[in-house]
């Protein structure tokens, strides 16, 4: 299965950043949005439930593509969340597609992001989560603080996601917007097949699971 071959109507779930996106692209390809800033654990639904207003059976999708990062963990496991109930609950249609995209990907689709040499989000711990455009193979990974700085093109972060790091590389603000990005045909080619909804990782966790023993002493180890 490829992205190529997703059946619609199809149900969008873009959850990672501040505000949540829910489109519906119908069996003729017209598509519908909602928005919402709310917290994504309300906002969700209540788009869901907005579109079911305007006459738009979302059950009714043949596959589902949500955005599984990089962004807002909590706003990422709501939708994973929602979609394993609905799968386990058979909410909707049997044999529904899966599929997945990177925020960071979709976000080269916006005209503003034509001309990128990076786009980029705060990945914590000093780092960046960052997708190279230009590259004959467009690719995902972290970079230090330092190694952004070294960076040289036209650098742009997403504006609706969460920054702590500070930096003095020259960063140009992209304002992530999924209903202008999935009106471009390429879009589709970000779409990933995916069997079980799990998060984006890029990297592994570093703390070390801690493993009660007995001390010899007497007394558990702390």
């Amino acid at each position: 299965m490829s992205a190529s071959t997703a059946t619609l109507p199809m149900l969008i779930i873009d959850t990672a950043s501040k505000n949540t996106w829910i489109g519906f692209i119908n069996s003729d390809q017209t598509t519908t949005w909602e928005s919402s800033e709310d917290e994504a654990s309300y906002a969700l639904f209540n788009c869901l439930r907005d579109l079911q207003a305007q006459g738009i059976d979302w059950k009714n999708a043949r596959s589902i593509a949500f955005n599984q990062g990089p962004g807002s963990m909590l706003g990422i496991r709501t939708a994973i969340m929602a979609i394993r109930t609905w799968t386990n609950a058979k909410t909707l249609p049997e044999n529904t597609q899966l599929f997945t995209y990177n925020s960071l990907a979709l976000a080269s689709e916006l005209p503003e992001a034509s001309t990128a040499n990076l786009i980029i989000s705060d990945a914590r711990r000093k780092s960046w989560n960052a997708f190279f455009p230009q590259e004959e193979t467009p690719r995902t990974k972290l970079l230090s603080n330092e190694e952004l700085e070294s960076q040289e093109g036209n650098i742009l972060i997403l504006e609706e996601f969460t920054q702590w790091t500070k930096t003095s590389a020259e960063l140009h603000p992209l304002s992530y917007n999924p209903s202008i990005a999935f009106e471009k045909p390429s879009a589709i080619k970000h779409l990933q097949p995916i069997e079980i909804p799990i998060p984006l990782i890029l990297r592994e966790s570093e703390y070390q699971k801690w493993v009660p023993r007995f001390s010899t002493t007497g007394g558990a180890d702390q």
